[in-house]
């Protein structure tokens, strides 16, 4: 089968780490790698990382020294990967860990590009409640609207 590199970029996550380390290795994908690109984190993220990559392998810490931001920093961990596919996805829950193994079987069929989205059809936004819903949309309009010639971009990856 083929390896597998999930890529986490952070900063200040040591309270949801845990949570997205471990059901990731509870996937059983086989020959699975954890790169973890910690960008200056000073709520204990650091020592977490160092203490779980000591006991398990797969748990691959960057440790940067100085912050670098989103982008560059999951860039950092796509180069340090090593498996046949990359998933990048963010270590604060927004994405549901569990959503990397139906991503990896899709790219085991051979699929060239998977995108989670929860704007599709079948997708959600979790638990947010309405009020949140109201709130992110009200947001994306004034920004949006602050921001006109950047209508079509959303996330840089």
């Amino acid at each position: 089968d083929p390896s597998l590199t999930v890529v986490l970029a952070t900063l200040n996550e040591v309270s949801n780490l845990p949570v997205v380390i471990d059901s990731v290795l509870q996937l059983h994908i086989p020959a699975v790698e954890i790169v973890v690109v910690d960008d200056g984190s000073t709520d204990g993220t650091r020592d977490y990382l160092l203490r779980t990559a000591e006991r398990d392998p797969r748990v691959v810490p960057i440790l940067n020294s100085q912050r670098q931001t989103l982008t560059p920093a999951q860039c950092q961990g796509i180069t340090r990967a090593t498996g046949d596919f990359v998933v990048v996805m963010d270590s604060d829950l927004q994405h549901p860990p569990r959503a990397v193994k139906d991503i990896y079987v899709e790219l085991v069929r051979g699929a060239d590009l998977v995108i989670g989205s929860r704007y599709l059809p079948a997708a959600g936004t979790g638990e947010r409640s309405p009020y949140r819903g109201m709130l992110s949309r009200g947001a994306e309009l004034i920004a949006r609207s602050l921001l006109r010639n950047a209508r079509g971009v959303s996330d840089p990856l």
